[in-house]
C-alpha cells in the first residue's frame, strides 16, 4: 500500500497538463495562397468552444454536423488573425478532421503574390488555459520561420528579403 502510494505521488508530482496547438503555413507559388492547417487538443478545442459559444456541445458527437462545423471554422477565424506586408487579410475555413485526441482546422488565404512580412496573432485556448502555447511554422519558398505564441506575446512578425 505505501510502494502504491508513493508511486502515486511521484507520478502527480510529475505530471500535470499542457496545452499547445501547433500551426503550419506554406506559402504555395503556382497556386499564389498560403494553405494554413492547426491542430489542437480535441479536449482544448471543446472546452474553449463552449466557453466562447455558451454551450454543451459536445465536439466528437457532433463532428459531422455541419452546423457545428460552421461554428468551428467562425470559432478559429475568431482567433486566428494574419496580416500580409501590412494588410490583414482575409483567412478563409475551409474544414477539419479528427484524428484521435486532436482536430486538425484547414485554412487558405487567397491571391498572395509575395510575402515580404507576415504577422500572426493566434489566441486560440489563451483565454481558459494560462499555460497555452500556440506553435506556429511558416515555409516560405527555401525559408522556414517559427514563432512562439502565448499570453505575454499574443503575435509575432516574420520577416523575409
Amino acid at each position: 500500500m505505501v510502494k502504491a502510494g508513493l508511486i502515486m505521488w511521484w507520478l502527480g508530482a510529475f505530471w500535470h497538463p499542457f496545452h499547445v496547438s501547433v500551426t503550419q503555413m506554406e506559402y504555395k507559388e503556382e497556386d499564389k495562397a498560403l494553405q494554413i492547417s492547426s491542430k489542437v487538443f480535441l479536449d482544448d478545442l471543446e472546452q474553449a468552444y463552449n466557453e466562447h459559444y455558451g454551450t454543451k456541445t459536445d465536439l466528437w458527437e457532433m463532428r459531422d454536423d455541419a452546423e457545428t462545423d460552421s461554428l468551428l471554422g467562425a470559432f478559429f477565424t475568431h482567433h486566428l488573425k494574419i496580416w500580409i506586408n501590412g494588410k490583414q487579410e482575409e483567412v478563409v475555413y475551409l474544414g477539419n478532421e479528427t484524428d484521435l485526441d486532436a482536430t486538425w482546422g484547414y485554412f487558405e488565404i487567397y491571391r498572395v503574390r509575395k510575402i515580404k512580412e507576415l504577422k500572426v496573432s493566434y489566441t486560440f485556448g489563451m483565454a481558459q488555459f494560462d499555460d497555452q502555447v500556440n506553435l506556429v511554422h511558416l515555409e516560405y519558398g527555401e525559408e522556414g520561420e517559427s514563432v512562439r505564441l502565448d499570453r505575454r506575446t499574443t503575435e509575432e512578425t516574420i520577416s523575409f528579403d
